[in-house]
């Protein structure tokens, strides 16, 4: 799979996704999607990182998403941008929502520590009151 180019699994996953399940897809038409999706990606791309260049203040620097939204407009996808907002605050909302559940299982974790930590210096304090060292 050439850089840059999606597998074909992935593409016929999404397309299955979102066309009804009458409709049959050919290799040939995933293969025509990649190469335009990994054009309008190349393209975009470049834009975006001529963009990032021109404000760089050093030799160094970062896309960043106002050059992709700048690039967008540039390029006409202005269209797109309303849909690409709406998929960009679905996917914020499910890195929230992971992080909330993974700090919930961390302060778990933790107040089983500090439990376990509690309940060896109860046996320790009980072990020397009974002289065993």
């Amino acid at each position: 799979m050439p850089n840059g180019m999606l597998s074909r699994s992935t593409i016929e996953e999404h397309l299955s996704q979102r066309l009804p399940s009458e409709y049959r897809i050919t290799t040939d038409t995933i293969d025509y999607i990649n190469e335009c999706v990994t054009e309008f990606v190349r393209i975009t791309a470049e834009e975006a990182n001529r963009l990032a260049e021109l404000g760089a203040s050093k030799e160094q620097f970062r896309v960043q998403e106002s050059h992709l939204i700048t690039a967008a407009n540039n390029l006409a996808l202005h269209t797109l941008l309303p849909d690409v907002e709406s998929q960009r605050q679905t996917n914020r909302q499910i890195q929230n929502t992971k992080r909330k559940r993974d700090r919930a299982k961390m302060s778990g974790s933790e107040e089983l520590i500090v439990e376990q930590k509690k309940l060896f210096e109860l046996a320790s304090n009980k072990a020397k009151s009974e002289g065993w060292q």
